[in-house]
C-alpha cells in the first residue's frame, strides 16, 4: 500500500481531465478528488405527502410483494390506507390489541419486514422520558 500511495502524485482540480484526479494523502491511499466524476448511479429524489402517501413508496424500495409484515405500531393503520390488502401478509400488532412491541408474538424468521413508528413526544419541559429504561 505504501507503494501505490508514493506514486499517486496528481493536481487536486483538473477541470481538463474526463476522470476522476486521485490525490495524495501523506500515509495514506490516494483517494478521489472533489473535481472527480461520480463512481456510482446516485439517484436524488424528494417526495412530499401523508404517512398513507409515502408508505407505498417506501415498501416497494424494501419489501417484496408477499412478504410477510408486522406493524407493531399499527394504531388505526394509516400507513396502510393506500395499499392492496394482498399484497402484503400483514401482521396487525398494537399495544390496543394486547401486544408489546418488546415482547411480540412471532416464531424466530416469522417476520420478514417490521414497521416501528413509535408515538411522537414532544418534551419542552424535559420531563417526558424521565424514570424511562431505555
Amino acid at each position: 500500500m505504501k507503494a501505490m500511495a508514493s506514486v499517486a502524485q496528481a493536481v487536486l482540480f483538473d477541470k481538463n481531465r474526463s476522470h476522476p484526479v486521485l490525490v495524495q494523502r501523506k500515509g495514506l491511499r490516494p483517494r478521489k478528488s472533489p473535481a472527480g466524476i461520480s463512481t456510482n448511479d446516485l439517484i436524488f429524489s424528494a417526495a412530499l405527502g401523508n404517512n398513507a402517501d409515502m408508505f407505498p413508496s417506501v415498501l416497494s424500495l424494501y419489501v417484496s410483494p408477499g412478504s410477510t409484515v408486522a406493524d407493531v405500531t399499527f394504531g388505526k393503520g394509516v400507513f396502510w390506507k393506500n395499499l392492496p390488502s394482498n399484497l402484503y401478509k400483514l401482521r396487525a400488532t398494537d399495544i390496543k390489541y394486547g401486544v408489546d412491541s418488546r415482547k411480540l408474538p412471532y416464531k424466530n424468521e416469522a417476520i420478514d419486514c417490521v414497521v416501528f413508528d413509535p408515538p411522537y413526544v414532544h418534551t419542552p419541559g424535559g420531563t417526558a422520558h424521565d424514570g424511562l429504561e431505555l
